[in-house]
């Protein structure tokens, strides 16, 4: 059943319904939407929830290698077909019309088992990367056609963002953005950023309008593709602790946002006018280590933790949002 939620008075508009990742509290859950379903992952599930309506249509038995606390990725291929979910050690295929897991492929991301990754695809590749590792896996024969050592800073139990930006795949860790020139799998770039996560803590990552945006629980960092240069950040709060894992994504608002275990966060980037719009607290059933998969649908901005998935209805307003006092991890809610 879905929930009312009053943690902002005044605010947006949540949804809350639980849902069982196969995460633990600490654990982060990967998520992606294609119009019809969320689609939630966390170590050993696979949730499908109708957007729509609010309510799971599907619970998916998989595999990602990772231990409970790990934090797992999760995209749609390009072609709709499959919903891909990476841990530490596997990257496992749900044939979305039917529900079905139809392969699993071991990888090595560089990462531990209690360690995050982060997933992107385009029309040829999946990319993964951990903390140390991006793995480049073809699309149609589902193999690993390329392993290339990154440098996240992160550490191994690190978990790391991935993006596909024009001809780069992108990995961010806690401190370090790596860029790997797809057409010839070459490291060309590494990148400084500081994301106010710790060297355990997790990092989401999204591209738009020749931008890399890379967060952590404490600052949003932007980095010019063309020039590989930080050109703005700003102070986030996410409800996460240092340790946590939040969800990155866009819309074409354009802002970016991201969300931690307790709040979510809307952030400006027409015209590279890099500010924060508006903040709201959510409930992602994940404790404050705990990490957060974010995307969107339409005009809602879902966000989901080990054991609820949150609504957040039209986060483009997020400018006409009350203020709320400072989402940390000593919030109580």
């Amino acid at each position: 059943m879905s929930n009312h939620l009053e943690l902002s008075p005044g605010g947006p508009i949540c949804h809350s319904i639980h849902v069982d990742t196969g995460s633990s509290f600490d654990g982060g859950v990967g998520l992606a939407t294609n119009g019809a379903y969320a689609i939630a992952a966390g170590s050993r599930k696979m949730i499908f929830v109708d957007v729509v309506e609010k309510k799971i249509v599907s619970s998916v038995k998989i595999d990602t290698g990772s231990s409970f606390d790990g934090s797992i990725g999760v995209i749609i291929s390009t072609n709709g077909e499959y919903a891909i979910a990476v841990g530490s050690r596997k990257i496992g295929f749900v044939h979305i019309p039917t529900f079905a897991v139809t392969n699993a492929i071991k990888v090595d991301t560089g990462s531990s088992f209690d360690g995050g990754v982060g997933i992107a695809t385009n029309d040829e590749y999946i990319v993964a990367a951990g903390s140390r590792k991006m793995v480049f896996v073809d699309v149609n024969s589902q193999q690993v056609v390329s392993s290339v050592k990154i440098d996240t800073g992160s550490s191994f139990d690190g978990a790391v963002g991935v993006a596909i930006a024009g001809n780069y795949a992108v990995a961010a860790g806690s401190r370090k953005m790596a860029f790997v020139q797809i057409s010839s799998f070459a490291l060309t770039d590494t990148v400084g950023i500081d994301t106010g996560s710790s060297y355990d803590g997790g990092v989401g990552v999204t591209s738009t309008d020749l931008l890399v945006v890379a967060a952590g629980s404490r600052s949003m960092v932007f980095v010019d593709l063309k020039s590989k240069e930080v050109i703005g950040q700003v102070s986030i709060s996410t409800g996460s602790s240092y340790d946590g894992t939040v969800g990155v994504t866009h819309s074409s608002g354009p802002c970016a946002l991201v969300a931690g275990s307790r709040g979510l966060v809307v952030v400006n980037t027409q015209n590279r006018d890099f500010q924060v719009l508006g903040k709201t607290l959510i409930d992602t059933g994940s404790s404050f280590d705990g990490g957060v998969g974010l995307s969107v649908a339409g005009t809602t901005a879902i966000a989901v933790g080990s054991r609820k998935m949150t609504f957040i209805e039209n986060f483009e307003n997020a400018a006409s949002w009350p203020d709320v006092q400072e989402v940390d991890c000593c919030t109580i809610l």
